[in-house]
Order: structure tokens, then C-alpha cells, then sequence
């Protein structure tokens, strides 16, 4: 099951796993729609996903989204969590796929920042990226 945990974002949601999945008959996305205020659940539906709202003020980000989407969806023999404006690289499914085969426990996948080279900022920020997941 890939969980998809996305706040206001449905001009980004499910950009790529769409294509991602196309032939994929065994993969669920769910789409976390955490205390939206705009249309991000409708446009998933719409895109022909399911999805699981949350509405709670007191308690948000996403933390507290995958753990209501954890408590709530019990029928998943494994979970792949993709933030909702992420470009899914071709074969990310198959390759999370099969570091779960091989028996990992848990797996990080490596993401940075399209187009690092655009500006300083989106330079700072895949160096930051790259700072927090690879080293």
C-alpha cells in the first residue's frame, strides 16, 4: 500500500505514481487528505485512488497523518510512504518492491531537489536533502 500524506496539494498530488503504476493490480494508493482546505481529496478521487481524510487542528502534520493512516489501515502487508508533490522515478515501485522481497525491515529511498542547478536555493535545498538521507 502506497501512502500518499498531502496538505492542501492537489495541484501535486499523485504527479507521477500514476504513471508509476500503471500496470500495477497489486499496489493500493491512499491518499492522506490531512485537515485540507482545498480540493486535494476530490482531485484524488478523481484520479482514482482512494482516500482517507483527517480532520483535526489540534493535531497536524504528518506525523500525526501516518499515524491515524497506520491505525486506520490495517489490511496492508507493507506500507511505501510518498509525499504527495514527489516525482516517483521509473522502477522506484518495483526496486521498493523488492528491498521488501529480500526481507527489509525498512527502506529509505534517496530524494533530492529536480533541477538542483536552477538557482541557490534549490541547490541549498538538495544539498540539505542530501545531507539528511545519503550521509
Amino acid at each position: 500500500m502506497i501512502e500518499v500524506p498531502a496538505q492542501n496539494e492537489s495541484t501535486g498530488v499523485l504527479r507521477s505514481l500514476k504513471a508509476e503504476m500503471a500496470d500495477d493490480e497489486l499496489t493500493r494508493i491512499v491518499v492522506l487528505a490531512d485537515n485540507c482546505d482545498d480540493d486535494t481529496a476530490q482531485v484524488a478521487l478523481c484520479a482514482g485512488v482512494d482516500v482517507l481524510e483527517r480532520h483535526d487542528p489540534q493535531y497536524r502534520g504528518k506525523g500525526h497523518a501516518l499515524r491515524h493512516a497506520f491505525e486506520m489501515l490495517v489490511d496492508a502487508d507493507a506500507f511505501i510512504v510518498v509525499d504527495a508533490d514527489t516525482h516517483a522515478a521509473p522502477g522506484f515501485l518495483r526496486a521498493m518492491r523488492d528491498g521488501l522481497a529480500a526481507g527489509a525491515d525498512a527502506l529509505q529511498c534517496r530524494y533530492g531537489v529536480p533541477d538542483a542547478l536552477a538557482n541557490r536555493r534549490a541547490t541549498l535545498a538538495d544539498v540539505a536533502l542530501g545531507a539528511w538521507n545519503v550521509l
